[in-house]
């Protein structure tokens, strides 16, 4: 026979252990009351979706006299600060529609002493940030083309902000062609047959999408909003000769003009000592000038020399982005290291920890400038192509945006600039600073039929 199952006995509990089963507390009730009429002193919760704002600067409360989210409020509530240097912050609620605006928030307020609990609505605001350059300038009264210039190109910088963050890959492409390199001009825009501009390239988007108009007065507004924007030396157009279009202090300014040094230049040609560079062009150039004894030369050449030893250190990064060498990186790298006027340079060209496409284009069209004081505004292309590591059509590019003519040499220069073959000079293109300035011009594009 099986033996029967023995009986599960009963486990003995201890008189230390504590019992399972709470027993029960002194609680206090609490009263809870419904607060319907909140008045004009309403809480609110303020949601930052994607940003960090931290909520350390006041914001500034605007109300509105609509009713606002099914009438549970007499009026709209905005809050503002325009506190951050770069960026404006608006907290508003949602419109009706929009998601998550069926939905209500409550607020309990709690009182221990008392016990009573108030439950109240609360207004949802969605905080957005938004750039201040976006925003038409109001501090000060404008005259009527001022304000037209401006409102165009505060109207394109919102565009070209909207095309780059959600436009199609060709769009994209096209206004980065237009904000990153900055060689277009509207001067021979054309109008087709509903009064509305034809143009190429990035304008086209741009333009199309403000989906305006411009009358003559207008698009000429528009051409200097532009011009201004392009990265390059801003020339002296009244000049009545190539000296006065490009002066030694606008190119590099008073503060680091009374930092360039040449008496170590000068004592070295003196001496007859060789100066060891990276730079082809101030290499070929340093006798010449040092022997001419031209101060603004000698200055000239010497800051061509620093721009491109610090031009070639630049380090390039993500997404046309580069990054300016340390202080402690370029003692080894620029020749006659000067640690103010390093600091000075920066800046002026590179006042980030990184810069962009727009920057470099603006150092080497200064570098142009430059080399035409040096030579005399005749300058041969190749050795600062050489010295750059550019290509031949986007150095001559560089020239012809500071408002240069491009010829080939002739065999009459071939003596001036050392050229010995004419094999050698098909690699040669000479920059001739003359006046009238010309400058690139966009050309229209053709209207479909």
């Amino acid at each position: 026979m099986s033996e029967s199952p023995q009986k599960k006995r009963k486990r003995l509990h201890s008189h230390d252990e504590h019992p399972r089963k709470k027993a029960p507390s002194d609680a206090q009730s609490v009263r809870l009351e419904m607060v319907q009429d909140v008045g004009e002193w309403s809480p609110a919760l303020v949601f930052t979706p994607g940003l960090d704002y931290g909520f350390k600067n006041p914001m500034d409360a605007y109300s509105k006299g609509e009713p606002a989210q099914d009438d549970l409020f007499r009026e709209r509530l905005l809050l503002h600060s325009a506190d951050h240097p770069k960026l404006d912050y608006v907290a508003q609620e949602e419109k009706a529609g929009d998601a998550g605006s069926l939905s209500q928030h409550y607020i309990a307020v709690h009182d221990p002493q008392t016990g009573e609990t108030q439950l109240m609505p609360a207004r949802k605001l969605i905080l957005r940030s938004t750039l201040q350059s976006a925003r038409l300038p109001e501090e000060k009264e404008e005259l009527p083309a001022q304000k037209t210039a401006s409102s165009i190109h505060i109207a394109m910088d919102s565009r070209i902000l909207l095309g780059q963050a959600f436009g199609t890959k060709k769009s994209q492409k096209a206004l980065r062609s237009l904000t990153e390199n900055a060689i277009v001009s509207l001067n021979e825009a054309k109008k087709d047959s509903r009064g509305q501009l034809v143009l190429e390239g990035g304008a086209a988007v741009v333009i199309d999408a403000m989906g305006e108009s411009f009358a003559i007065s207008e698009r000429k507004a528009l051409q200097e909003a532009v011009d201004e924007a392009k990265p390059r030396p801003k020339p002296n157009e009244e000049a009545n000769n190539p000296a006065e279009v490009y002066q030694l202090e606008d190119l590099a300014g008073k503060d680091i003009w009374m930092r360039l040094n040449i008496s170590k230049f000068q004592s070295a040609v003196k001496n007859n000592q060789d100066i060891l560079t990276v730079s082809r062009y101030f290499s070929s150039r340093l006798n010449r000038v040092a022997r001419e004894k031209v101060d603004d030369k000698l200055r000239a050449l010497r800051l061509v020399l620093t721009m491109i030893e610090w031009r070639k250190s630049f380090k390039p990064g993500r997404k046309n982005t580069f990054y300016p060498p340390r202080d402690e990186d370029m003692k080894d790298v620029i020749t006659d290291f000067d640690p103010i006027l390093m600091k000075k340079l920066r800046q002026k060209f590179a006042p980030d920890a990184s810069v962009s496409s727009w920057h470099i284009d603006n150092i080497c069209t200064h570098i142009c400038a430059l080399s035409l004081i040096v030579d005399s505004y005749t300058t041969d292309t190749f050795d600062l192509k050489q010295d750059l590591g550019l290509e031949s059509r986007k150095m001559v590019q560089y020239f012809r945006e500071i408002g240069c003519r491009i010829v080939p040499l002739k065999e009459t220069e071939y003596e001036k600039f050392g050229i010995k073959t004419k094999a050698e000079a098909k690699s040669h293109t000479v920059a001739k600073l003359r006046l009238p300035l010309k400058f690139p011009k966009m050309r229209a594009q053709m209207r479909r039929r």
